[in-house]
């Protein structure tokens, strides 16, 4: 769970199936004394939520928070933590979650819980109706949790209020991406029935441009995290045939068995179609049909005839 090291005693997290889901340093992002910045991996179709913890060492025990939760840079929850929650426990202060967001439909409280799913990329060209996109496209593939320290001033009790829905972000064109590997997308699950919740009136000390605390995730598919060398690619694996044979399993002993084979086969399969070729290329095929065959022949052997054997016949006249 990362903790900035300025704000002692306070820490979040991202988790899948109640499982902190591994951070991955970025260090092409400048963070400053009170942001931390991750990479973790979407599991597209898994749930996740996310976690805010405080203990003993958390240095503003006497003040209230508000947790701030955006998606893809829009604001889609917040939370608001009591200082007499985290003041009554003993060893982990306050240890709370953020599921999904909540809202009311015809007046019945619901949650929808968040999501991971897969983003689909389209390859077109930008047009006006993008306008909004363009605006949030530098905020794609993140989750942001701002945490600001507060005064309770009012209880307001059940309020029907109503959130605005992710803007569309199912399609994006791949031009918004500006070469970012980013295939996931993080959104609702359907909604499910959920108790209503209390709303406060407090007054804020910090602001969400100069927070407490500022984490952010930048969520990718575990493929996408290859893609941007977050993580190493998986090295291939050394051939069969590189590998001494007393280091081969049975089960590779067949494979490496099989691969000879086909290979011995082929290369007959290539020695017989080089010989049927030369055999081809010493006939001329005439237009009746008819072949010459050319056979090579070796020349007739000369008669050599011995100086001494021969007969001497002077063709001069007296």
């Amino acid at each position: 769970m990362p903790k900035i090291p300025t704000i002692p005693g306070l820490s979040a997290a991202i988790r899948i199936d109640e499982e902190t889901l591994h951070e991955y340093d970025n260090e092409d992002e400048f963070t400053g004394p009170n942001k931390i910045s991750k990479y973790i991996e979407a599991v597209p179709g898994a749930q996740w939520d996310v976690t805010i913890s405080v203990d003993k060492t958390y240095h503003h025990l006497g003040l209230d928070m508000t947790c701030y939760l955006y998606i893809d840079g829009q604001r889609v929850e917040n939370v608001f933590v009591d200082k007499s929650i985290y003041l009554s426990r003993s060893s982990v202060k306050y240890c709370g979650r953020i599921q999904g967001s909540h809202s009311y439909t015809n007046g019945v409280a619901e949650r929808r819980p968040f999501v991971f799913s897969e983003l689909q990329i389209e390859e077109r060209s930008l047009n006006a109706s993008d306008k909004d996109l363009l605006k949030k496209a530098k905020h794609l593939g993140t989750i942001r949790l701002i945490v600001v320290r507060c005064r309770k001033i009012s209880d307001l009790g059940h309020i029907q209020a109503t959130k605005a829905a992710l803007h569309g972000r199912n399609k994006i064109p791949e031009k918004l991406l500006k070469g970012k590997a980013i295939s996931s997308l993080a959104g609702y699950g359907a909604a499910v029935s959920s108790a209503p919740r209390n709303h406060v009136n407090c007054d804020d000390i910090d602001t969400t441009d100069a927070p407490l605390a500022d984490f952010v995730w930048h969520y990718r598919t575990s493929e996408d995290l290859r893609k941007e060398g977050i993580v190493p690619r998986t090295p291939s694996p050394e051939p069969l045939e590189d590998r001494p044979r007393d280091e081969l399993s049975a089960a590779e002993l067949r494979e490496l068995l099989q691969r000879e084979q086909e290979r011995n086969t082929q290369l007959k399969k290539e020695r017989d179609a080089a010989r049927v070729k030369r055999e081809r290329s010493t006939t001329i095929q005439f237009e009746d049909g008819e072949e010459l065959s050319f056979i090579s022949t070796k020349p007739a052997k000369r008669q050599r005839v011995s100086i001494e054997d021969a007969q001497v016949i002077d063709l001069t006249e007296d």
